[in-house]
Order: structure tokens, then sequence, then C-alpha cells
């Protein structure tokens, strides 16, 4: 008798985690969606304009909870009169030299940014980024979104 109400807690786990599973598909596909974004971007990158610009900050973000640190970069720039100020260095990457990137980029040096001609407040300070770390979270999202609506809807 003491597995005879087994399938009952089963189906009871399996409603909750149903009804709660529409929010994690929704989260996994915008979440792999921005990656896939993210990806075009990077591809689309080669066509971007050069453009003049100053680095205003240069420090170090500590890694969250015992994670690695990264660098925070921002820079300004000026494109048809307009000037806008970017964070993005780079379109991602698994980890930073972060002494490299502080020293590359100190506060008031003139460097060459990168800026989207159709998007000019979109830019970054180098063309580059990890394939691999944007294609596996575009798979690793789409793929939990699948597999959670495969469950979701198997009954």
């Amino acid at each position: 008798m003491l597995f005879s109400n087994s399938k009952q807690a089963d189906d009871s786990w399996s409603e909750r985690l149903k009804k709660n599973s529409l929010i994690m598909i929704l989260a996994f596909a915008v979440m792999g969606w921005f990656s896939a974004a993210d990806l075009k971007l990077m591809m689309s990158s080669n066509s971007w304009n050069s453009v003049p610009a100053t680095v205003i900050e240069s420090q170090i973000n500590r890694g969250f909870r015992g994670g690695p640190d990264s660098p925070h970069i921002a820079f300004a720039y000026t494109v048809n009169g307009q000037t806008y100020i970017s964070e993005q260095i780079d379109f991602g990457q698994w980890n930073y030299d972060v002494a490299h990137y502080l020293q590359k980029y100190p506060i008031g040096k003139t460097v060459s940014a990168f800026y989207d001609p159709i998007a000019p407040q979109r830019a970054v300070l180098e063309k580059s980024g990890s394939v691999a770390a944007n294609l596996l979270l575009v798979l690793l999202m789409w793929g939990s979104a699948a597999c959670l609506v495969h469950y979701r809807f198997k009954n």
C-alpha cells in the first residue's frame, strides 16, 4: 500500500508543473530570441560604419556571487550631429581579460567604434564575440522551450 497513491501524487505534481510551464516556455523562447538577435547583429556588423569615440568610463564589474569579473567600458560617439553613449564592448564572450580591456580603453582615450547605420544608437568597440556562446544560448533556450512544449501538451 506504500505505492498506491504514487500515481495520484505524480498527476498532481504534473498539473502544477503544467500550469507554470507556460511561463517557462515563454521565458525560454524570449531568451532564445534575444540570443538569436545578438547572433544576427554579430553577423551583420561587417557592414557597420566606423566612427571616433571617447572612452568615458573604464572599470571592473565584479562578478555576482563569485562569478567572473568583467570590464565595464562606456564610450561616447557622434553620428550625424547626435551624440550617443554605448557600453557594449563586443557581442559577448565566455571570459574577458579584464586587465587587457582596462589598459586598452582608459578613460579619455579616443578609439574607433563601430555603429549600426540602421540604428546608430547601437555600437561596439570591437566587432567580435563568441559565435559558439550565442549559438549555444539559442539552442539551449529554444531546446528547453521545445521540451516544455512537448511535456505540456503531450496529453
